[in-house]
């Protein structure tokens, strides 16, 4: 906030933020799909009943962190679509009042600025 009453941004910034959090998801979808296959083999924890049930302990480990990866990705994926979104919307916003302005003060014979 400027002075308490309006709303000032960089535009500059807030695209550097939209591209780390891009690239955080790209990188958390990058993690995700290695745990998945490094994980996907239960084969060590044997078939006698103590290996069925280590790996029934483990196969539900291991897809909780999956998706809870999942979950990780795509949150920070939404979460720059969305503020692109936003910024997108308060940019064309204020684009629309100042040409408002503008042609109300042009009817007047007075330009803004």
């Amino acid at each position: 906030m400027a002075d308490g009453s309006s709303f000032e941004m960089d535009p500059e910034q807030v695209a550097v933020g939209i591209s780390i959090l891009t690239d955080l998801g790209t990188t958390a979808w990058g993690i995700l799909s290695e745990f998945d296959t490094v994980m996907a083999d239960t084969s060590w924890t044997g078939s006698d009943s103590n290996g069925k049930k280590i790996r029934a302990n483990f196969v539900e480990n291991r897809d909780a962190t999956s998706g809870s990866l999942s979950s990780l990705a795509e949150a920070l994926e939404r979460t720059g679509e969305a503020t692109l979104m936003n910024v997108q919307t308060t940019q064309g916003t204020q684009d629309a009042i100042t040409d408002g302005i503008d042609e109300e003060a042009g009817n007047y014979g007075a330009r803004r600025g």
